[in-house]
């Protein structure tokens, strides 16, 4: 089942100055998750549909969100701002996965991890599969590929002496 694209469905007043999640909660792109959550939080307060008198305050709810839940979660923000908004949300349509996980949505900061630098070798084409997916989210993995690193290091400046 695919789904609609939650800033697709904007009025055309916040549509406009709205290109990606960042856009809609009003955050920079580098906002640690403590203020995206207070964006997020003033946001809801003026377009909850129990509260606004706002003929699409649905729409704009369900896209914050949306929005909070992809930026507040380490791993769907790192695949957001790599992908962009309209690749971010084909590739999550396609797949259908739930974005809520909320496995570390806790983290006070956006730090980089040894997943960064998978995903900056390009490793992606993996991210889809499930079992890859859980595989580099766990503390197992990343502690191999630090020691495997580790390692390589230590033969290359043998080799040199």
């Amino acid at each position: 089942m695919s789904e609609v694209d939650p800033l697709a469905e904007l009025p055309p007043k916040i549509a406009k100055h709205t290109d990606s999640y960042y856009d809609l909660l009003d955050v920079s792109y580098n906002a640690q998750t403590e203020t995206i959550k207070q964006a997020y939080r003033n946001k809801i307060r003026q377009y909850h549909p129990d509260t606004s008198n706002d003929p699409h305050a649905e729409e704009i709810t369900f896209a914050l969100n949306r929005a909070v839940d992809t930026l507040t979660t380490r791993h769907e923000r790192m695949l957001y701002n790599e992908l962009g908004h309209q690749e971010y949300h084909e590739t999550r349509s396609a797949t259908n996965t739930d974005t809520t996980d909320g496995s570390d949505s806790d983290e006070d900061v956006y730090r980089s991890s040894i997943y960064d630098l998978i995903t900056l070798a390009k490793v992606q084409t993996y991210s889809d599969e499930v079992w890859w997916r859980i595989l580099i989210q766990t503390n197992g993995f990343k502690l191999f590929v630090g020691v495997v690193i580790s390692i390589a290091m230590l033969f290359s400046v043998l080799l040199v002496i």
